[in-house]
């Protein structure tokens, strides 16, 4: 791995640090933190993540459509939206991960670092939204009305994120799909397009639990990570596994589009 890209993800938190290094030392390299929708198992994690991205792209306006990725990441879906001529910008609270894309990416790349709930755009701007696994960091009371206020009308918010299926329990931090759905639809969204793919990402788990055995000592040595801390999130790993396996869990796409 280069020394400059080791440095950066060194200034991720954990476990964000753990799943980049793991991700860089495969041989397509980092690309995306995101889970992949695998269609079997022998897949390489970077071919199923292509998936996931390649997929939920199918959904967008055509360009040059006005878009904002909320959760950037490491801004490689960011930078193909430009590319394909979006009027694309990221936003991240997180400003090692812009630190990060602004070397891979350039200096002036269009991410910023905010919140969601506090995003400057001018309401009623915004053609599409992209949520990517970071709705479960937003509240539904703000998730659907900020998106409301910023998207123009008739505008499209597509969101791919876990999800707990049946209602929320004590200590379940994940948005119920129901509870998501009805949200939308109290502020005029229609559900124009659903997918369950629990089925899908739910491998992502067995890749990070193999990976971070793999690469134990590398963590340790290389990012002062304790033993401790890996048992940790290889038993929270293995935790998912088992959600997803009995259904407590699941991973949904879904597309709506806000009221003409």
């Amino acid at each position: 791995m280069q020394s400059e890209l080791l440095q950066h993800l060194k200034t991720f938190s954990f476990p964000l640090n753990v799943y980049a290094y793991v991700l860089a030392m495969e041989p397509e390299g980092l690309r995306y933190l995101h889970y992949g929708w695998f269609e079997d198992q022998s897949e390489s994690i970077a071919v199923a993540q292509e998936r996931s991205t390649r997929e939920l792209l199918a959904w967008l306006p055509a360009p040059p459509a006005r878009l904002l990725e909320v959760g950037a990441g490491i801004g490689t879906t960011l930078a193909l939206l430009r590319v394909r001529g979006y009027d694309a910008r990221g936003i991240t609270p997180d400003q090692s991960q812009i630190d990060f894309m602004r070397i891979r990416h350039g200096s002036d790349f269009a991410v910023s670092q905010v919140r969601f709930e506090e995003v400057d755009t001018p309401p009623g701007t915004l053609d599409c939204i992209l949520f990517q696994e970071s709705s479960q960091y937003i509240a539904l009371d703000q998730l659907f009305s900020r998106a409301a206020i910023l998207l123009r009308p008739g505008g499209r918010v597509i969101l791919c994120d876990e999800v707990l299926p049946g209602e929320p329990e004590s200590g379940e931090y994940l948005h119920s799909v129901t509870r998501l759905k009805a949200a939308a639809a109290q502020l005029g969204f229609s559900l124009v397009e659903e997918r369950d793919l629990s089925s899908k990402a739910a491998p992502t788990t067995d890749f990070l639990l193999a990976a971070t055995a793999r690469y134990r000592e590398d963590l340790r040595r290389l990012f002062d990570i304790s033993d401790e801390q890996i048992d940790a999130l290889d038993e929270s790993n293995r935790q998912y596994r088992r959600k997803y396996a009995s259904g407590k869990y699941g991973y949904v796409a879904l597309c709506f589009d806000a009221a003409a």
